[in-house]
């Protein structure tokens, strides 16, 4: 058994980083199993941190509804996140985000009775008119080019001084429109656009379509629902209840609604190495999704009307893992011709669901597993980054996607499951701690995630990367208790709290049983690939020598 006094730490190059109390294996369990109950006792509340892109349109109901405290709430809240640099969004810089949050915070000041030329609003224009010419360059967030026009056509109206002609993305046309319409009103998964309707919205459908019950959302999105509202012209009780529900105490909206699915499986899955899907703790969780199943799957809430394939996928591998025999043929539909879909009703693939239907074929042993894995692994080949990471438009961090690469391909193509871990050795910081960015700040939740694919491929070659685990183990036991930033992705970033909470929970729990089951300290300089040494070294050198190396590395110490 390897305790704390045996690991070494593998000194960085450069200046020496100041050194955290080393966590024992023992205290990493503690730890991880307290932040998994906790989780688990949350699971289904749907926290998520709040954002000034729905929050907006909420504060824009001021006319219909003066004294309601939401509206009052979400006032309040848009004064008091403004950025230094007079923008709202995520703490990570993103482009569209800071644009899509900037636009709806200002329209739902001036639509609130802010004066025009206030000092806030003022601001505000002057950090658009920076992220102007860089919206056409970046990528784009889900729909940011249908969203941001109505956004700036409603600014407008308002009398804040933007010009619709100025912006990159134009406004949807009366044709282009009625052929939305068609998807838009459907049940379709892009119906959570809803706004990009703008002033030809159409209240009276959108409520008698959409509204999902016992919410009372708009597909499930508070910025849909104040829009319904809005159109509509009037007070509608369900609509309103539901933007209550989704309040969170600072007085901002959360970007959607109930996940109550969605929270369960990701959080679950992350738990899976910790035993705890056998634990009574976990079958509520479990409960819910079993409940929630259906012939092609689930969606990320029983309330939205599109299953899809990533949501399904994890809840059949943490049902499977909770011992319940899942069928697999659920796969079946989603299987095109050179990928999986993310969605029944849109022929689209993403580098997730993917990943996780490779694992799932695996675990749950479909008849057609290898013919099968060659279509998602002919589409996540294609999808490899020089450095060995991936980047999915789940989120805007490496981490996640990355982690996931290897518990999918370890086994099944151990040459990229290699070089995903050793993307995220050659990522860690000096101190042990991971970022969503090189410029972004570290985060409790990213550490988890690089951790747990580090951990994921230990798993399989023990005692590789003991020293990258270990201090990084270290960092996230002091820094477990950090609010998540917000980095993953929809029409803004966000933030699912539980989800990071789940997967700090797994990662310190993964770090306890890799620290103390391997005999040897591996680190990634030991690898055999001739990679520049030490954690400090420039990335650029290491995606340099990942690139170029392209037969496995034997292993062994």
């Amino acid at each position: 058994m390897m305790g704390a006094e045996s690991r070494r730490h593998r000194p960085t190059e450069g200046h020496a980083e100041p050194r955290l109390p080393e966590a024992t294996p023992a205290q990493l369990r503690a730890a991880a199993g307290e932040l998994a109950r906790e989780a688990l006792r949350r699971l289904g509340s749907s926290p998520m941190g709040s954002v000034a892109y729905d929050t907006g349109f909420v504060a824009r109901l001021t006319p219909l509804a003066p004294s309601e405290a939401v509206v009052k709430g979400a006032l309040g809240y848009l004064s008091a996140s403004q950025h230094e640099d007079g923008s709202w969004g995520s703490p990570f810089h993103n482009v569209h985000d800071r644009a899509l949050n900037t636009l709806s915070a200002l329209a739902g000041l001036a639509g609130g009775g802010e004066g025009l030329h206030s000092r806030r609003i003022e601001r505000g224009l002057d950090a658009l008119r920076s992220l102007l010419p860089r919206l056409g360059s970046e990528p784009q967030l889900v729909g940011s080019d249908l969203l941001i026009p109505p956004l700036v056509e409603r600014c407008a109206d308002l009398g804040l001084a933007v010009d619709p002609k100025g912006w990159p993305y134009r406004k949807v046309g009366r044709f282009a429109q009625a052929l939305y319409g068609r998807v838009l009103y459907s049940g379709h998964p892009v119906g959570h656009l809803i706004e990009l309707t703008g002033r030809g919205g159409d209240p009276e459908r959108m409520v008698s379509r959409l509204q999902a019950l016992p919410s009372g959302s708009i597909m499930c999105a508070p910025s849909s629902t104040a829009f319904a509202m809005e159109r509509a012209g009037r007070v509608q009780a369900p609509l309103l209840a539901y933007l209550r529900s989704t309040m969170n105490a600072d007085g901002g909206q959360r970007h959607f609604g109930p996940y109550e699915i969605m929270e369960a499986c990701y959080a679950l899955y992350a738990l899976r190495p910790s035993g705890l899907l056998q634990a009574p703790a976990a079958e509520g969780a479990l409960r819910r999704l079993r409940e929630a199943w259906t012939p092609q799957g689930v969606a990320f809430s029983r309330e939205f009307p599109a299953v899809d394939l990533d949501d399904s996928v994890l809840t059949a591998l943490v049902v499977a893992a909770g011992g319940e025999v899942v069928a697999p043929d659920f796969l079946d539909a989603y299987v095109s011709e050179d990928h999986f879909l993310c969605y029944l009703s849109d022929r689209r693939g993403a580098l997730a669901p993917n990943l996780h239907a490779i694992e799932a074929l695996r675990v749950l042993n479909h008849p057609r597993r290898d013919a099968l894995t060659e279509v998602a692994l002919r589409y996540v080949r294609r999808k490899v980054r020089p450095d060995g990471s991936f980047l999915d438009h789940y989120s805007v961090s490496p981490n996640y996607p990355t982690w996931h690469s290897i518990e999918a391909l370890a086994g099944v193509d151990d040459r990229l499951a290699e070089r995903a871990a050793l993307f995220l050795a050659a990522s860690q910081r000096g101190d042990g701690s991971w970022a969503p960015g090189p410029h972004a700040p570290s985060t409790a939740e990213d550490t988890a995630y690089a951790l747990l694919g580090l951990c994921a491929w230990a798993a399989r070659h023990q005692g590789e990367f003991a020293d990258e685990v270990d201090a990084g183990a270290d960092w996230l036991f002091a820094h477990r208790h950090d609010e998540p930033l917000a980095t993953w992705t929809a029409k803004v970033l966000y933030s699912p709290v539980t989800m990071a909470q789940a997967a700090v929970a797994g990662a310190l729990g993964a770090a306890a049983d890799a620290l103390e089951g391997g005999p040897t300290s591996l680190s990634l300089n030991q690898v055999s690939l001739d990679l520049p040494r030490g954690r400090g070294a420039p990335l650029a050198q290491v995606q340099a020598s990942l690139a170029g190396a392209s037969q496995p590395s034997p292993r062994g110490v």
